[in-house]
């Protein structure tokens, strides 16, 4: 037997009479029953790979072996499945209830959902409601404030030294326009015309000129932007100055240095005008 020989190799060749006890020696454990003694007595001489063909080639010899090594294992093994039998059942009567309890959980998940979903739905067309009414107090509240700067016209004309004369209508301001070859159809000249408030005023000499004022709760960029648009036009057309002029209870932080530069004039509308008006 080589060096390179396995120990499976080795085992498979020892004789199988040496692992064994003899027939006069006492088998602990065993039951020195008729069929123990004929299975010693059935085994063949020779080493393990000779008893393991012998199995092969010997069904009755098969058979006697197998209940030979089973009928130790199977009184325990009927003893360990009946405990474990006993403790599984109530295991799985504790699973069904809970299983009960997660799938009542779980519609009343469902149930909750829906109603998120509906909440949500609801919470949407609130919202949806709260900005069309924001939108609307917001035009409301920029109409009230361009009649009080139409009332307080002439505390305007005054805030900036002038006397007003006239203000004029849309009709006045498109004649304007109009007579001076501009493009009506322009979006430019179309904003114009809905410019919050123009007047005509004459200076601290009796000159004429114009005042072009954009009213606003808040003065933002849009509303010294449109200002100083229409002042611009207002110069072209008539040929006279216009002073550029937001109207407002408060400035937006964003035109405050456009303010402090001078290019355009605040009117601070009184709050109890706004309120009382």
């Amino acid at each position: 037997m080589g060096p390179w020989t396995t120990r499976q190799e080795r085992f498979r060749s020892v004789p199988v009479r040496t692992l064994l006890p003899s027939e006069n020696e006492p088998r602990v454990g065993m039951d020195p029953d008729a069929r123990s003694r004929d299975l010693y007595g059935m085994l063949p001489p020779g080493t393990v790979e000779d008893i393991v063909r012998a199995l092969d080639e010997n069904p009755e010899l098969r058979e006697a072996l197998r209940a030979r090594i089973l009928s130790a294992e199977l009184p325990d093994l009927h003893e360990r499945l009946t405990v474990l039998a006993d403790r599984v059942e109530p295991l799985a009567e504790q699973l069904a209830v809970h299983t009960a309890r997660m799938n009542q959980l779980a519609e009343r998940v469902d149930a909750l959902a829906m109603r998120m979903a509906s909440l949500d739905e609801r919470f949407e067309r609130n919202d949806r409601r709260l900005d069309r009414m924001e939108e609307a107090l917001g035009v409301l509240k920029g109409a009230h404030a361009r009649n009080v700067a139409e009332r307080d016209v002439g505390l305007i004309a005054r805030s900036l030294g002038l006397r007003e004369r006239r203000v004029l209508s849309a009709a006045d301001l498109f004649d304007l326009a109009a007579d001076a070859g501009a493009d009506m159809n322009s979006g430019a000249m179309q904003s114009y015309l809905q410019a919050d408030l123009v007047f005509e005023a004459a200076d601290a000499q009796g000159e004429t000129c114009y005042a072009a004022v954009e009213v606003s709760y808040t003065a933002n960029g849009g509303d010294t932007g449109r200002a100083l648009r229409n002042s611009v036009f207002l110069i072209r057309f008539t040929g006279c100055p216009c002073q550029p002029v937001v109207a407002s209870l408060h400035v937006d932080d964003c035109v405050s240095d456009l303010l402090k530069s001078g290019r355009i004039l605040w009117y601070r509308m009184p709050r109890e005008a706004l309120e009382a008006a």
